[in-house]
């Protein structure tokens, strides 16, 4: 039975839900049967379809026409149109960084974070905080363009992003240090503060047919 805190019961269960299908307790595709969510959780439903249906908004969960809810899947084409935009809202807010001279703020917070990546693999190689990491590490470009519009967007599809990356991505050691690799050449670009450059370098971080690999 979850324990509840200082927040709205249909908060916390919406952290709840939206946190085990993070952590892939609820895999994907699975169906979520609403009795179980009752005993699970030892609550009343309301708060529980109430927190579903913001998750079906969010992307995370699916509702069917016979009120059937299951947990997202990919196809290759969603996978496809969500890095795209994930590249894109990047070389956007590369651009507001350039724009009113936020590159310094931005080297730093992507050094900090490509260290927190490293440190993270040597510790205890744990795949799902490394791609929350990489997920840490994108991020900083929406940060350092202090535009609270574009952060409001990159949130909204943050989760799925993170999803895809759990699906497609493996363990494997060349893979990670492939990662490893691309954001060396992403701060390297910055560096430069050559938009040109960071582009391709973006374009091969979310290219999706490498995901494919399987060590």
């Amino acid at each position: 039975m979850a324990t509840w805190g200082k927040t709205s019961i249909k908060d916390s269960t919406y952290e709840i839900i939206k946190t085990k299908i993070l952590h892939e307790e609820y895999k994907m595709g699975e169906p979520l049967n609403l009795t179980q969510l009752e005993k699970e959780l030892g609550i009343s439903n309301t708060p529980i379809r109430e927190a579903i249906s913001a998750l079906v908004s969010e992307g995370l969960l699916v509702s069917f026409h016979n009120s059937r809810v299951h947990v997202v899947t990919f196809k290759d084409k969603d996978i496809k149109d969500l890095m795209d935009v994930g590249r894109l809202i990047t070389q956007s807010a590369f651009e507001l960084v350039l724009e009113n001279d936020h590159t310094e703020e931005l080297i730093g917070m992507l050094e900090e974070r490509l260290t927190e990546q490293r440190q993270i693999i040597i510790r205890d190689g744990d795949f799902y905080e490394y791609v929350k990491a990489v997920d840490y590490f994108n991020r900083a470009f929406i940060e350092a363009s202090h535009n609270i519009r574009m952060n409001t967007i990159y949130d909204r599809m943050s989760n799925l992003l993170f999803l895809c990356r759990l699906q497609y991505y493996t363990t494997g050691t060349n893979t990670v240090e492939r990662n490893l690799e691309e954001h060396e050449g992403i701060i390297e670009a910055v560096r430069r503060k050559d938009p040109a450059m960071l582009r391709e370098q973006l374009i091969t971080h979310y290219d999706i047919r490498k995901m494919h690999d399987r060590i």
